[in-house]
């Protein structure tokens, strides 16, 4: 229905909804008179378009069709609307110069975007880091799915069903978290949901508004923004090496705190399971303590054994959160959460009244889809499809900025986070590639309200990465460079030691002079650090790649070297 219409396919009216006053306000065709002319000054009704005719307009209304003759003559005699023969009666073209009716017009309510203009271009390359390859959707197999589905005459699709979730897809859920990502689980244990932000919402009213709660500094921007909708004022951990540090952690006095150790996002650190054990020992510190763990794109590894889920190392105390949307489309709108058996009876007890948020044919479908082994050699396919693209990535960032950009996060998931050093600051990047047709997504507003990003992303907070120093650029022999242009003064010091991590530390002044130390051990584990200067700057940009060809990614890095002048500067 549009403004008291009802528009056909062949642009024909069905009916009017104008309200009929039985004391006081006239004859009923008068009434019905004045509602059209108003509908037509205020542009409700538009020039050209067709009105219903008298014989639908009075079945609708439920008056005569003498009424709606005598309401069309008036305004067909006023020049409000125009009598076509064979045809039938059109909205006129008026000229409103001043008076109720200019007044009238100025009301009228805006025309919808699309009416008021060209729509603006989309960007030729976006490296959008929430992302997928849609092409590589198994399209067939969740059609067929589908089908069957909804060809069994299952007369429980008209119900809602189980309020943690179809308990097929609850099943099938804990034998894959199982068997993928060590976590220890029953199916009674998982409640499914729209996707994460509405699992945390249950989450928070489920550990409490009055909870004292923590996440990570950067983190995930709508966990934050989710967290001060709902009234929780976080505190903000800063990161280190490993990903959150714990020894901050403690001083916030929190008893909840949001993680996503597997992936750290933004900056894409894996946290070792020294960290891992420091974490869960906080948690049992003390009663009340739960780790909030997002594993949003663990399926995603492409270097090294899978890192199983902090959960499998302390169920007691961490809550699982996973998404299915991340691997298959994120319209999909489909997530989990596994929860301890203490808050499984908090839930039982204080939730069960909210209604499922996925619909049961969703669930029945991903049900299947993983029972018949579609889920698994889908992952398997888009590993090696995405591990592909971010080589590419990978490869056009070092070929054409070389020792200006240093990469973060490239083991696992779908974006990569690049760090470019120059004079160019993070907003003028944006800009410049904008203009140039490609979307760059920054860092910087994954940081909490008030905090010193450029501070944060230099030496205060290292980036981690883990990888062989070969991979930054820098050399393995002592006194070796590390390719840094001639305007620079590089020096390279090597020790060896009990230490085992390579640490490569970007640092720069008015002089830009650039200096790199490096020691040797059993580790691959690789940090780097930037810190800026009031002449340089070091941005932090992430970089998706999963709905990109390889074409368009190094189309993409080439236009980025052309945007920003050469190497970044």
């Amino acid at each position: 229905m549009i403004n008291g219409w009802y528009q056909m396919e062949e642009w024909t009216m069905i009916g009017l909804t104008p309200v009929f006053i039985t004391k006081g306000a006239g004859p009923l065709h008068r009434q019905l008179y004045r509602y059209i002319r108003s509908e037509i000054e205020t542009g409700a009704i538009r020039p050209h378009a067709k009105l219903p005719s008298k014989r639908s307009l009075s079945a609708h209304l439920k008056i005569s069709q003498n009424t709606v003759h005598a309401a069309y003559q008036q305004l067909v005699a006023e020049g409000y609307i125009v009598a076509r023969p064979r045809s039938g009666y059109y909205a006129g073209e008026i000229g409103m110069s001043g008076g109720s009716g200019a007044q009238a017009v100025e009301r009228r309510p805006a025309a919808p975007p699309e009416e008021t203009g060209k729509k603006q271009a989309a960007p030729d390359i976006s490296f959008d880091h929430a992302a997928v390859d849609i092409a590589a959707f198994p399209f067939g197999a969740w059609r067929r799915l589908y089908r069957e589905v909804l060809s069994a005459d299952r007369t429980d699709l008209a119900t809602l069903g189980d309020s943690r979730g179809d308990p097929g897809l609850r099943r099938e859920l804990s034998r894959y978290l199982y068997q993928a990502r060590g976590v220890v689980c029953s199916p009674e244990q998982i409640v499914v949901g729209a996707g994460t932000q509405t699992l945390l919402m249950l989450l928070v009213q489920l550990l409490g508004l009055w909870s004292s709660y923590a996440m990570e500094n950067p983190g995930y921007s709508r966990v934050r923004h989710l967290f001060e909708a709902m009234g929780v004022e976080p505190a903000f951990v800063p990161l280190d090496r490993y990903g959150l540090a714990v020894d901050a952690l403690r001083k916030s006095d929190a008893d909840i705190v949001y993680v996503t150790p597997s992936h750290q996002f933004p900056m894409g650190m894996v946290m070792p399971i020294a960290r891992r054990t420091e974490l869960l020992r906080w948690a049992e510190e003390k009663d009340g303590r739960y780790v909030i763990e997002d594993d949003y794109d663990s399926e995603f590894r492409y270097a090294g054994m899978p890192i199983p889920a902090l959960q499998g190392l302390g169920g007691g105390k961490v809550v699982y959160v996973g998404t299915l949307s991340k691997a298959l489309m994120p319209s999909l709108r489909l997530g989990y959460m596994v929860l301890p058996h203490a808050l499984l009876e908090r839930y039982k007890e204080r939730l069960t009244f909210y209604p499922q948020s996925v619909s049961r044919v969703d669930q029945l479908v991903m049900e299947r889809f993983i029972r018949d082994g579609h889920w698994a050699k889908h992952l398997q396919k888009m590993r090696i499809t995405y591990g592909r693209k971010k080589e590419a990535l990978v490869a056009a960032l070092k070929t054409t900025f070389a020792e200006d950009v240093r990469f973060v996060g490239e083991e696992a998931g779908l974006h990569v986070a690049a760090a470019f050093a120059g004079k160019l600051r993070e907003a003028e990047r944006i800009e410049l590639a904008r203009r140039a047709g490609v979307v760059v997504h920054p860092a910087s507003v994954h940081y909490a309200p008030g905090t010193d990003v450029s501070a944060s992303m230099g030496a205060d907070a290292e980036i981690a990465v883990t990888g062989a120093s070969t991979r930054m650029g820098g050399s393995a022999d002592a006194g070796g460079s590390t390719g840094a242009d001639a305007s620079r003064d590089t020096a390279v010091s090597m020790s060896t030691g009990t230490s085992a991590d390579t640490v490569v530390s970007m640092s720069t002044g008015t002089s830009t002079d650039t200096a790199v130390s490096m020691s040797t051990g059993t580790s691959t584990e690789t940090v780097v650090s930037m810190s800026t200067a009031p002449n340089i700057s070091a941005s932090v940009l992430l970089l998706g790649f999963a709905n990109l060809s390889e074409g368009q990614i190094a189309a993409g890095v080439s236009r980025l070297k052309e945007a920003w002048g050469g190497c970044g500067r």
